[in-house]
């Protein structure tokens, strides 16, 4: 009897919270009151240091994790590929990882990096490369120098650049499976031109065109120290990271900086563009309006980000893709997209 006095008055105060709490949920979501949001972005210049050979470095410590991630960003992308090679650029990024180094076979570099529990990845875009790890502090050392060479002395493995290229080229069998590929590849030819880097498309024939020494010469042009910030993030110390890195990157040579991607000259004619595909092989249509937008370093650019965010570029909450697909139910996709010049 008595359990049954002291379980009872256990539970008391919880039912009396779990009402106190109906009690204060509004009868809509409209009705919900927040407090404001006091957030100040901070300046890139309190994180923003320099090794002694002028690479910037920007250092974010943060020792919740026993974490250390290090990112390598090169000026220099996909804009560089010879235009009978569309497509090398993205090779290279790919290939990069997956190619071993001058030293170290593919497999061998594969399982080491596993082993170290060590998350290496290498990226070519249309105007930036990166390469990043992210691996635990006590392993940095050992991974880090893997992740050196990799960078330094990519070996290129003919046999899974051969995979690599059979993928990309399955890849194009499907391309015209999807109405959106259809339109953008279609859409960018006709906004920047076929001549302009972000108008061209790989081909069979340009990528199979690539070999190893077209990536070994391409990755001369875009990493090295000339063309390079470095951004880290984890548990370190400031003054440590910095000599940390100064001595990973000397004996670095430092390369000419790449050229600044060129600017479209093709000027699109305002019309209506279509493509044709048979029903039975694609049962859907894509309608896509474009229109050229502002350059990267134009002073609104970070507000047209979010403004395109709220109109159609947020996923399900932005204004477009509420209205045309959740409420109206009229498209099964429907959005914005912005990518400045």
């Amino acid at each position: 009897m008595r359990l049954a006095q002291l379980s009872l008055a256990a539970f008391l105060p919880i039912i009396a919270l779990s009402a106190a709490a109906r009690a204060a949920i509004p009868p809509h979501p409209s009705d919900l009151v927040f407090a404001p949001l006091d957030f100040t972005p901070p300046q890139a210049s309190d994180f923003r240091h320099a090794l002694p050979g002028g690479v910037p470095v920007y250092l974010a410590p943060s020792a919740e994790f026993p974490l250390i991630e290090i990112t390598f960003i090169f000026k220099g992308g996909s804009y560089l590929d010879p235009p009978d090679q569309a497509g090398l650029g993205e090779a290279l990024g790919s290939t990069m990882r997956r190619g071993g180094t001058l030293t170290v076979a593919a497999a061998e570099m594969d399982e080491q990096f596993d082993f170290l529990a060590a998350d290496v990845r290498s990226f070519v875009g249309p105007e930036q490369s990166r390469a990043s790890i992210n691996c635990l502090k006590s392993n940095l050392d050992e991974a880090f120098a893997l992740f050196m060479d990799m960078v330094r002395n990519p070996g290129f493995d003919a046999n899974r650049l051969r995979v690599y290229q059979d993928e990309v080229i399955e890849e194009l069998k499907q391309r015209n499976d999807s109405p959106m590929t259809v339109a953008m590849v279609n859409l960018t030819r006709l906004v920047f031109g076929a001549d302009h880097y972000a108008g061209r498309h790989p081909t069979k024939a340009s990528i199979e065109s690539i070999t190893p020494d077209d990536l070994r010469a391409l990755h001369g042009r875009i990493f090295h120290p000339g063309n390079l910030i470095i951004a880290v993030t984890g548990d370190f110390e400031r003054d440590e990271m910095l000599a940390y890195l100064a001595g990973a990157l000397e004996g670095w040579p430092v390369g000419e900086p790449v050229e600044d991607p060129p600017a479209p000259t093709a000027k699109p004619a305002p019309g209506l563009y279509h493509t044709d595909v048979a029903q039975e092989d694609l049962p859907q249509g894509t309608t896509v309006i474009v229109t050229r937008t502002v350059r990267r370093d134009h002073p609104d650019m970070v507000p047209l980000e979010v403004m395109n965010h709220i109109f159609g570029g947020g996923g399900f909450s932005s204004r477009i893709t509420n209205r045309v697909r959740t409420q109206e139910g009229l498209a099964y996709a429907a959005g914005s997209f912005m990518q400045p010049q």
